[in-house]
């Protein structure tokens, strides 16, 4: 074999697989198939795929297997490229964000109307007794959508109204399990702003509503694909949810925040990383360039991260320390 007969562009890796071209980032994404980089005619940077990796993989995909479970997920919420683009319904996520608010975003990712719910009285007082306790954790927000679930007289009801209806709330239930402040004190950011930074500037609210709108959908996450497993065997759409949750807490998930957040508390102690030290929040299994999320916190137009703020050095540092030819530029899922 040709060595130029070796490697498969992408959209030729994607037909072998008979997949959209983002899903077969997903694949890269959970290590399903490996990519490679080489150079086009007019010198860009463009992915490629051994095509013996390819032709295995399709090979697995079709041939039935004892224990085995082959997996065909397509998504018309969100696409992604590697080349940095991401989409939700069709709409780049710069659009999104700038439409309006996260609220906003979530009406648009559940194809819902316009309006946020208000939480019932029984579940408002639940809801409230949480954050009561001062459980401002991912452990009160599981807790909170628990109990929700088991007070939903409709919680059976599979229809696509009221699973969109139970996704909005879930969101409520959560943010008043955080801040303790129903819907009529505000929008979801600016009530989890009050909450954890004891503040209501519109800077920071803005921010909090820039991260919660690029992070509400990235394809087949592992939080996504468990909250669609449990939806394919006809969970209730709060246990839905809940599977989704169980699964963001990994440390590979949402937990890999934390690796992040400790390198940025070092540096504030004056502990600043080693100069072999991998920086956590960048580099991306799928991006070959920006991610596209993260430009959303660094550009101009919403200063979300001012030049002078700590995340923003840490952003800068990382990008002279990250070698040219691995492209490591910051990633919005902080690992």
């Amino acid at each position: 074999m040709n060595t130029s007969d070796r490697w498969l562009t992408s959209d030729q890796a994607a037909a072998a697989l008979g997949v959209r071209r983002s899903t077969l980032y997903s694949y890269v994404s959970r290590g399903l198939v490996t990519r490679g980089f080489a150079r086009d005619g007019a010198g860009h940077r463009v992915s490629t795929f051994d095509r013996s990796e390819v032709v295995a993989l399709a090979a697995a995909r079709t041939r039935p297997r004892a224990g085995a479970l082959p997996v065909l997920i397509e998504s018309d919420v969100s696409a992604l490229d590697a080349g940095g683009t991401l989409t939700l319904r069709g709409r780049p996520i710069g659009d999104v964000v700038a439409a309006g608010s996260f609220e906003d975003a979530a009406a648009l990712v559940l194809q819902a109307g316009p309006g946020w719910p208000s939480l019932p009285p029984a579940w408002q007082c639940s809801a409230d007794a949480l954050a009561g306790h001062g459980r401002r954790s991912a452990d009160g927000i599981r807790a909170a959508v628990l109990s929700a679930a088991a007070r939903d007289p409709e919680r059976g009801d599979l229809s696509a109204g009221h699973c969109r209806l139970v996704g909005m709330l879930a969101v409520e239930v959560g943010c008043v399990a955080v801040s303790g402040l129903a819907a009529e004190s505000g929008s979801v950011a600016a009530r989890l702003a009050a909450a954890l930074a004891r503040s209501v500037d519109p800077a920071l609210v803005r921010c909090l509503d820039v991260a919660l709108t690029v992070l509400i959908d990235h394809e087949l996450t592992a939080s996504t694909l468990a909250a669609r497993a449990a939806a394919g065997v006809r969970a209730d759409p709060w246990m839905a949810i809940l599977a989704g949750q169980c699964a963001m807490s990994g440390p590979a998930q949402a937990g890999a925040s934390g690796h992040t957040a400790g390198a940025l508390r070092r540096w504030l102690d004056g502990i600043p990383p080693r100069p072999d030290e991998p920086l956590p929040g960048f580099g991306h299994r799928v991006y070959t360039g920006a991610d596209p999320r993260c430009d959303r916190f660094l550009c101009d137009d919403h200063a979300v991260l001012s030049g002078d703020c700590l995340g923003a050095k840490y952003c800068r540092i990382g990008a002279r320390r990250a070698r040219p030819e691995q492209q490591q530029r910051q990633n919005a899922d902080q690992r």
